[in-house]
Protein backbone atom coordinates (compact mmCIF):
# COMPACT_ATOMS: atom_id res chain seq x y z
CA UNK A 1 0.00 0.00 0.00
CA UNK A 2 2.80 2.13 0.66
CA UNK A 3 4.67 1.45 -2.95
CA UNK A 4 1.43 1.85 -4.66
CA UNK A 5 0.95 5.14 -2.53
CA UNK A 6 4.37 6.59 -3.18
CA UNK A 7 3.71 5.83 -7.12
CA UNK A 8 1.02 7.93 -7.02
CA UNK A 9 2.50 10.48 -5.41
CA UNK A 10 5.40 10.68 -7.90
CA UNK A 11 3.26 10.21 -10.90
CA UNK A 12 0.99 13.38 -9.23
CA UNK A 13 4.23 15.44 -8.70
CA UNK A 14 5.53 14.86 -12.29
CA UNK A 15 2.02 15.04 -13.90
CA UNK A 16 1.86 18.55 -12.05
CA UNK A 17 5.37 19.53 -13.25
CA UNK A 18 4.19 18.83 -17.01
CA UNK A 19 1.47 21.00 -16.64
CA UNK A 20 3.00 23.86 -15.12
CA UNK A 21 6.00 23.72 -17.30
CA UNK A 22 4.46 26.46 -20.00
CA UNK A 23 2.88 28.26 -17.45
CA UNK A 24 5.47 31.19 -18.88
CA UNK A 25 3.65 31.35 -22.22
CA UNK A 26 0.29 29.37 -21.43
CA UNK A 27 -2.63 30.56 -19.72
CA UNK A 28 -5.89 28.95 -18.67
CA UNK A 29 -9.27 30.51 -16.68
CA UNK A 30 -12.04 28.23 -15.94
CA UNK A 31 -15.44 30.46 -14.66
CA UNK A 32 -18.83 28.73 -12.93
CA UNK A 33 -22.07 30.65 -12.69
CA UNK A 34 -25.38 29.76 -11.40
CA UNK A 35 -28.18 31.75 -12.11
CA UNK A 36 -32.24 32.15 -12.37
CA UNK A 37 -33.91 34.12 -14.68
CA UNK A 38 -37.33 35.53 -15.36
CA UNK A 39 -39.04 36.88 -18.23
CA UNK A 40 -42.81 38.29 -18.24
CA UNK A 41 -44.91 39.83 -21.30
CA UNK A 42 -48.14 39.38 -22.77
CA UNK A 43 -46.82 36.26 -25.00
CA UNK A 44 -44.52 34.99 -22.82
CA UNK A 45 -43.99 33.40 -19.29
CA UNK A 46 -40.36 32.41 -18.37
CA UNK A 47 -38.66 31.01 -15.03
CA UNK A 48 -35.18 29.02 -15.45
CA UNK A 49 -32.24 28.59 -13.11
CA UNK A 50 -29.63 27.14 -14.80
CA UNK A 51 -25.46 26.52 -14.53
CA UNK A 52 -22.56 27.51 -17.19
CA UNK A 53 -19.07 26.27 -17.02
CA UNK A 54 -16.39 28.02 -19.44
CA UNK A 55 -12.51 27.82 -20.05
CA UNK A 56 -10.45 29.74 -22.01
CA UNK A 57 -7.18 28.65 -22.88
CA UNK A 58 -4.21 30.79 -24.39
CA UNK A 59 -1.08 29.71 -25.21
CA UNK A 60 2.16 31.47 -27.01
CA UNK A 61 3.02 28.60 -29.51
CA UNK A 62 6.11 30.59 -31.23
CA UNK A 63 7.35 34.20 -30.76
CA UNK A 64 4.97 35.92 -32.57
CA UNK A 65 2.12 33.09 -32.48
CA UNK A 66 -0.62 32.88 -29.96
CA UNK A 67 -3.56 30.00 -29.79
CA UNK A 68 -6.94 31.23 -28.20
CA UNK A 69 -9.58 28.98 -27.32
CA UNK A 70 -12.65 29.44 -24.98
CA UNK A 71 -16.19 27.58 -24.80
CA UNK A 72 -18.46 26.26 -22.28
CA UNK A 73 -21.31 24.34 -21.38
CA UNK A 74 -24.86 25.73 -20.75
CA UNK A 75 -27.38 23.55 -18.74
CA UNK A 76 -30.98 24.40 -17.81
CA UNK A 77 -34.23 23.95 -16.00
CA UNK A 78 -37.69 25.57 -16.26
CA UNK A 79 -40.81 26.38 -17.65
CA UNK A 80 -41.83 28.76 -20.47
CA UNK A 81 -45.19 29.46 -22.29
CA UNK A 82 -44.71 31.22 -25.42
CA UNK A 83 -47.03 32.12 -28.14
CA UNK A 84 -44.69 32.77 -30.71
CA UNK A 85 -40.96 32.31 -30.38
CA UNK A 86 -39.17 30.46 -27.76
CA UNK A 87 -36.87 33.01 -26.85
CA UNK A 88 -36.62 32.10 -22.81
CA UNK A 89 -36.72 28.33 -23.11
CA UNK A 90 -34.54 26.32 -20.83
CA UNK A 91 -31.35 25.61 -23.01
CA UNK A 92 -28.94 22.60 -22.65
CA UNK A 93 -26.06 23.63 -25.05
CA UNK A 94 -22.55 23.76 -26.21
CA UNK A 95 -20.59 26.78 -27.29
CA UNK A 96 -17.68 27.53 -28.93
CA UNK A 97 -17.23 31.43 -28.02
CA UNK A 98 -13.10 31.35 -29.60
CA UNK A 99 -10.81 29.26 -31.37
CA UNK A 100 -8.47 31.79 -33.19
CA UNK A 101 -4.68 31.65 -33.95
CA UNK A 102 -3.16 35.62 -33.90
CA UNK A 103 -0.42 36.17 -35.83
CA UNK A 104 1.75 39.56 -35.26
CA UNK A 105 4.06 39.50 -37.51
CA UNK A 106 5.13 43.37 -36.65
CA UNK A 107 4.53 45.12 -33.04
CA UNK A 108 1.84 46.97 -34.61
CA UNK A 109 0.01 44.37 -36.94
CA UNK A 110 -2.35 41.36 -35.92
CA UNK A 111 -3.82 38.91 -38.15
CA UNK A 112 -6.03 36.77 -36.56
CA UNK A 113 -7.89 33.74 -38.26
CA UNK A 114 -10.57 31.37 -37.13
CA UNK A 115 -13.93 31.53 -34.82
CA UNK A 116 -14.00 34.88 -32.91
CA UNK A 117 -16.05 36.01 -30.46
CA UNK A 118 -18.05 38.76 -31.26
CA UNK A 119 -18.27 40.39 -27.97
CA UNK A 120 -15.14 41.69 -28.38
CA UNK A 121 -15.93 43.75 -30.88
CA UNK A 122 -18.22 45.83 -28.24
CA UNK A 123 -21.21 46.41 -30.33
CA UNK A 124 -24.29 45.62 -28.24
CA UNK A 125 -26.57 46.66 -30.80
CA UNK A 126 -24.87 44.35 -33.77
CA UNK A 127 -23.85 41.61 -32.10
CA UNK A 128 -24.33 39.68 -28.60
CA UNK A 129 -22.74 36.47 -28.12
CA UNK A 130 -21.73 35.57 -31.19
CA UNK A 131 -19.10 33.08 -32.65
CA UNK A 132 -18.16 33.89 -35.94
CA UNK A 133 -15.56 32.26 -38.34
CA UNK A 134 -13.21 34.13 -40.37
CA UNK A 135 -10.47 36.07 -40.86
CA UNK A 136 -9.63 39.97 -38.58
CA UNK A 137 -6.73 42.39 -39.32
CA UNK A 138 -5.99 45.08 -36.60
CA UNK A 139 -3.37 48.23 -36.33
CA UNK A 140 -2.23 49.33 -32.91
CA UNK A 141 -0.40 52.40 -33.02
CA UNK A 142 0.44 53.80 -29.49
CA UNK A 143 1.60 57.70 -29.43
CA UNK A 144 2.19 58.44 -25.80
CA UNK A 145 -1.16 59.37 -24.31
CA UNK A 146 -2.81 58.24 -27.38
CA UNK A 147 -3.60 55.02 -29.12
CA UNK A 148 -4.56 54.94 -33.06
CA UNK A 149 -6.70 51.54 -34.14
CA UNK A 150 -7.66 50.48 -37.35
CA UNK A 151 -9.46 46.80 -37.56
CA UNK A 152 -11.29 44.72 -40.48
CA UNK A 153 -13.57 41.67 -40.33
CA UNK A 154 -14.49 39.30 -42.94
CA UNK A 155 -16.44 36.52 -41.33
CA UNK A 156 -19.34 33.86 -41.97
CA UNK A 157 -22.53 35.06 -39.34
CA UNK A 158 -23.25 32.16 -37.38
CA UNK A 159 -26.16 30.27 -38.46
CA UNK A 160 -27.81 27.67 -36.64
CA UNK A 161 -30.80 26.50 -38.65
CA UNK A 162 -29.21 22.97 -40.26
CA UNK A 163 -31.70 22.35 -42.81
CA UNK A 164 -31.61 25.11 -45.76
CA UNK A 165 -33.89 26.07 -48.53
CA UNK A 166 -31.98 25.83 -51.65
CA UNK A 167 -33.34 28.87 -53.16
CA UNK A 168 -32.00 30.95 -50.10
CA UNK A 169 -28.14 28.38 -50.03
CA UNK A 170 -27.71 29.19 -53.85
CA UNK A 171 -26.92 32.88 -52.86
CA UNK A 172 -24.16 32.12 -51.15
CA UNK A 173 -23.23 31.20 -47.06
CA UNK A 174 -24.15 34.67 -44.74
CA UNK A 175 -21.69 36.71 -44.30
CA UNK A 176 -20.86 39.94 -41.69
CA UNK A 177 -18.27 42.70 -42.48
CA UNK A 178 -16.82 45.41 -40.29
CA UNK A 179 -14.86 47.85 -40.83
CA UNK A 180 -13.11 50.13 -37.73
CA UNK A 181 -10.86 53.04 -37.16
CA UNK A 182 -10.99 54.66 -33.23
CA UNK A 183 -8.45 56.54 -30.71
CA UNK A 184 -8.03 56.40 -27.61
CA UNK A 185 -6.69 58.67 -24.17
CA UNK A 186 -5.30 58.21 -21.39
CA UNK A 187 -2.73 60.85 -19.71
CA UNK A 188 -2.79 58.14 -16.30
CA UNK A 189 -4.20 55.10 -15.09
CA UNK A 190 -6.88 57.47 -13.09
CA UNK A 191 -8.60 58.66 -16.93
CA UNK A 192 -9.68 56.91 -20.20
CA UNK A 193 -11.25 57.80 -22.65
CA UNK A 194 -12.35 56.52 -26.37
CA UNK A 195 -14.43 57.06 -28.99
CA UNK A 196 -14.49 54.62 -32.47
CA UNK A 197 -16.39 54.34 -35.62
CA UNK A 198 -17.76 51.34 -37.64
CA UNK A 199 -18.76 50.53 -41.10
CA UNK A 200 -21.41 46.81 -40.90
CA UNK A 201 -22.60 45.03 -43.43
CA UNK A 202 -24.92 41.69 -43.74
CA UNK A 203 -25.27 39.79 -46.57
CA UNK A 204 -27.16 36.56 -47.63
CA UNK A 205 -28.79 36.12 -43.87
CA UNK A 206 -30.79 32.98 -44.58
CA UNK A 207 -34.55 32.02 -44.92
CA UNK A 208 -35.12 30.76 -41.20
CA UNK A 209 -33.11 33.27 -39.67
CA UNK A 210 -35.17 35.93 -41.80
CA UNK A 211 -38.60 34.13 -40.27
CA UNK A 212 -38.27 33.89 -37.31
CA UNK A 213 -36.50 37.62 -37.25
CA UNK A 214 -40.32 38.68 -37.39
CA UNK A 215 -41.12 37.76 -34.17
CA UNK A 216 -37.87 39.51 -32.68
CA UNK A 217 -39.23 42.90 -34.26
CA UNK A 218 -37.67 42.72 -37.89
CA UNK A 219 -39.75 43.98 -41.30
CA UNK A 220 -39.75 40.95 -43.37
CA UNK A 221 -41.33 39.21 -46.85
CA UNK A 222 -42.56 35.86 -47.04
CA UNK A 223 -45.57 33.22 -46.37
CA UNK A 224 -42.85 31.08 -44.60
CA UNK A 225 -39.38 30.38 -43.56
CA UNK A 226 -38.03 28.84 -47.40
CA UNK A 227 -39.53 32.19 -49.12
CA UNK A 228 -38.85 34.74 -46.55
CA UNK A 229 -37.05 37.99 -47.23
CA UNK A 230 -36.14 40.92 -45.13
CA UNK A 231 -37.45 44.07 -46.10
CA UNK A 232 -34.43 46.03 -46.08
CA UNK A 233 -30.71 45.25 -46.76
CA UNK A 234 -28.48 45.88 -43.40
CA UNK A 235 -25.54 48.04 -43.89
CA UNK A 236 -24.31 50.95 -41.77
CA UNK A 237 -22.23 52.67 -39.20
CA UNK A 238 -21.70 51.52 -35.65
CA UNK A 239 -20.60 54.70 -33.51
CA UNK A 240 -19.21 53.98 -29.96
CA UNK A 241 -17.68 55.97 -27.05
CA UNK A 242 -16.95 55.51 -23.17
CA UNK A 243 -14.95 57.56 -20.43
CA UNK A 244 -13.88 56.50 -17.45
CA UNK A 245 -12.45 58.01 -14.54
CA UNK A 246 -10.90 57.28 -10.79
CA UNK A 247 -11.81 59.59 -8.08
CA UNK A 248 -10.61 58.37 -4.95
CA UNK A 249 -12.37 55.19 -3.94
CA UNK A 250 -14.80 56.07 -6.69
CA UNK A 251 -14.65 55.32 -10.55
CA UNK A 252 -17.35 56.37 -13.04
CA UNK A 253 -18.27 55.44 -16.09
CA UNK A 254 -20.71 56.27 -19.35
CA UNK A 255 -20.72 54.48 -22.16
CA UNK A 256 -23.28 55.35 -25.39
CA UNK A 257 -23.46 53.31 -28.79
CA UNK A 258 -25.24 54.63 -31.87
CA UNK A 259 -26.00 52.56 -34.85
CA UNK A 260 -27.70 54.16 -38.37
CA UNK A 261 -29.09 51.35 -40.67
CA UNK A 262 -28.36 53.07 -44.42
CA UNK A 263 -30.57 50.33 -46.09
CA UNK A 264 -33.81 51.08 -43.63
CA UNK A 265 -36.02 54.22 -43.68
CA UNK A 266 -35.96 56.83 -40.73
CA UNK A 267 -38.14 56.25 -38.17
CA UNK A 268 -36.75 52.40 -38.79
CA UNK A 269 -33.23 52.33 -38.97
CA UNK A 270 -31.54 53.67 -35.62
CA UNK A 271 -31.00 52.46 -32.51
CA UNK A 272 -29.00 53.77 -29.12
CA UNK A 273 -28.23 52.92 -25.54
CA UNK A 274 -26.54 54.64 -22.96
CA UNK A 275 -25.16 53.23 -19.85
CA UNK A 276 -24.17 54.94 -16.90
CA UNK A 277 -22.03 53.25 -13.93
CA UNK A 278 -20.06 54.11 -11.10
CA UNK A 279 -17.52 51.58 -8.94
CA UNK A 280 -17.07 51.94 -5.67
CA UNK A 281 -14.41 50.18 -4.02
CA UNK A 282 -14.89 49.76 -0.59
CA UNK A 283 -11.91 48.16 0.29
CA UNK A 284 -8.70 46.07 -1.70
CA UNK A 285 -11.33 43.00 -0.99
CA UNK A 286 -14.46 44.25 -2.03
CA UNK A 287 -16.19 46.83 -4.17
CA UNK A 288 -19.80 47.32 -5.98
CA UNK A 289 -21.13 49.25 -9.08
CA UNK A 290 -24.58 50.61 -9.80
CA UNK A 291 -25.47 50.79 -13.40
CA UNK A 292 -28.32 52.18 -14.96
CA UNK A 293 -29.51 52.27 -18.55
CA UNK A 294 -31.27 53.76 -21.59
CA UNK A 295 -31.56 52.37 -24.76
CA UNK A 296 -33.54 52.43 -28.28
CA UNK A 297 -33.73 50.25 -30.95
CA UNK A 298 -35.62 50.84 -34.22
CA UNK A 299 -37.36 47.96 -35.82
CA UNK A 300 -35.20 47.58 -38.42
CA UNK A 301 -31.23 49.03 -36.98
CA UNK A 302 -30.20 45.54 -37.52
CA UNK A 303 -30.95 42.22 -37.89
CA UNK A 304 -32.31 41.00 -34.55
CA UNK A 305 -31.52 37.38 -35.16
CA UNK A 306 -27.87 38.28 -33.84
CA UNK A 307 -28.96 41.12 -30.81
CA UNK A 308 -29.31 40.82 -27.63
CA UNK A 309 -32.86 39.29 -26.45
CA UNK A 310 -32.31 41.11 -23.11
CA UNK A 311 -33.48 43.81 -24.32
CA UNK A 312 -36.27 42.24 -26.79
CA UNK A 313 -33.98 42.88 -29.51
CA UNK A 314 -35.71 45.12 -32.20
CA UNK A 315 -38.51 47.84 -32.52
CA UNK A 316 -38.48 48.32 -28.52
CA UNK A 317 -37.50 51.34 -26.12
CA UNK A 318 -36.70 51.26 -22.07
CA UNK A 319 -34.36 51.54 -19.15
CA UNK A 320 -32.69 48.71 -17.16
CA UNK A 321 -31.03 48.95 -13.76
CA UNK A 322 -27.90 46.61 -12.01
CA UNK A 323 -26.35 46.45 -8.87
CA UNK A 324 -22.73 44.03 -8.93
CA UNK A 325 -20.84 42.97 -5.71
CA UNK A 326 -17.55 41.76 -6.80
CA UNK A 327 -14.69 40.17 -4.71
CA UNK A 328 -11.53 40.25 -6.37
CA UNK A 329 -8.89 38.54 -4.38
CA UNK A 330 -11.56 35.39 -4.56
CA UNK A 331 -12.94 36.22 -8.15
CA UNK A 332 -16.20 35.95 -7.11
CA UNK A 333 -19.13 38.02 -8.45
CA UNK A 334 -22.49 38.49 -7.52
CA UNK A 335 -25.44 40.84 -9.82
CA UNK A 336 -28.75 41.39 -9.87
CA UNK A 337 -30.55 42.66 -13.39
CA UNK A 338 -34.16 44.36 -14.60
CA UNK A 339 -34.87 45.40 -17.85
CA UNK A 340 -38.06 46.64 -19.13
CA UNK A 341 -38.17 46.73 -23.11
CA UNK A 342 -41.61 48.74 -24.26
CA UNK A 343 -42.57 48.45 -28.07
CA UNK A 344 -41.71 51.23 -30.14
CA UNK A 345 -44.68 50.46 -33.29
CA UNK A 346 -47.65 48.71 -32.13
CA UNK A 347 -46.42 44.46 -33.58
CA UNK A 348 -48.57 41.66 -33.71
CA UNK A 349 -45.79 39.19 -32.19
CA UNK A 350 -44.75 41.88 -29.68
CA UNK A 351 -45.30 43.49 -26.18
CA UNK A 352 -43.91 44.52 -23.13
CA UNK A 353 -41.50 42.50 -22.10
CA UNK A 354 -39.57 42.58 -17.95
CA UNK A 355 -36.87 40.59 -17.68
CA UNK A 356 -34.82 39.51 -14.56
CA UNK A 357 -31.91 37.95 -13.63
CA UNK A 358 -30.18 36.75 -10.74
CA UNK A 359 -26.10 35.08 -11.03
CA UNK A 360 -23.71 34.46 -8.71
CA UNK A 361 -20.19 33.65 -11.20
CA UNK A 362 -16.56 32.13 -9.84
CA UNK A 363 -13.60 32.34 -12.12
CA UNK A 364 -10.21 30.45 -11.09
CA UNK A 365 -6.91 30.69 -12.73
CA UNK A 366 -5.97 27.06 -13.64
CA UNK A 367 -2.70 28.02 -15.15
Amino acid sequence: MKTLTKHFFLGFVFAGNLLAAPESNSKLVVGLKIYGSSAESEAAHSRVAGTEVEAAFQDALLPNVQLNLAGGVQIETGATQSRWAQEFQPRNVQRLREAVLQWKPFSVLALTLGASDQDRLGSPLLLQRQTFPGAQESVTIPMGHWTLTAFAQQSVANDTSSLQPWASGTQGLPAFYLERVGVAYSPSPELKASVQASHFAFHNLSGPNVWNAQYMGNTIQGKDAASAVFQYGYHGIDVGTSIKARLGRFSPELKATWLQNLGAPSGRSQGWRVTAGMDYEANSSFRFSPQMELFRMESDAAPAFYNDRVFGHNNRNGFGARLTAFWPQEGVEIFARWVHAGVIEAHPFQSGLDWVQVQLSAQYDVL
